[in-house]
């Protein structure tokens, strides 16, 4: 395998590792197949041998494995979401891979909320919980100890000041 290939193998092998969705997934497979065609000059038969030896690779299909659980799912994403419109022309490539792995169990999404919607509801939780802090009553108890104290330094600093305006005003 090329030398590029592999480090990018290795690369979006690591990416998927943190992949929770099926979504996530076909983003990350279409960008490795992107810089694949980038490669090949456009020439489709050498995207699908280089495609195809990628995905085959130990390291992506063992992160692949999570996604063959899901082969339908994928197969009718790439056909009708026009982000995968590059990955629709190696479908055959990409199913081929995932029918000859073997599922590994772990559960994903088929996609997540909107950015949006998870900032606001965010947003919500955050507003509740200050609501909820400002409908609890203040427990705070006025010290008379701690008023005598600040009277004696208020009566204490007066005295001083007077003090030093009276040395002050006998100078020549």
């Amino acid at each position: 395998m090329e030398i590029w290939l592999e480090e990018r193998v290795k690369a979006v092998a690591g990416e998927l590792g943190y992949v929770k969705t099926v979504d996530g997934f076909l983003v990350k497979l279409s960008t490795l197949l992107y810089e694949i065609t980038n490669e090949c000059f456009g020439n489709p038969e050498c995207a699908r041998g280089l495609f195809e030896k990628a995905l085959k690779h130990p390291l992506l299909a063992r992160e692949l494995s999570r996604l063959s659980c899901y082969a339908d799912a994928v197969k009718k994403t790439v056909e009708a979401d026009p982000r995968f419109r590059d990955l629709r022309t190696y479908s055959d490539v990409l199913l081929g891979v995932l029918a000859s792995l073997e599922c590994r169990g772990e559960a994903l999404e088929f996609s997540r909320d909107a950015t949006f919607r998870i900032v606001e509801k965010e947003e919500l939780e955050r507003r509740e919980v200050i609501e909820e802090r400002a409908k609890k009553p203040l427990l705070l108890k006025p010290r008379k100890r701690y008023l005598t104290y600040f009277v004696i330094g208020l009566v204490a600093a007066a005295v001083l000041l007077i003090a030093i305006l009276l040395v002050v005003s006998k100078l020549p």
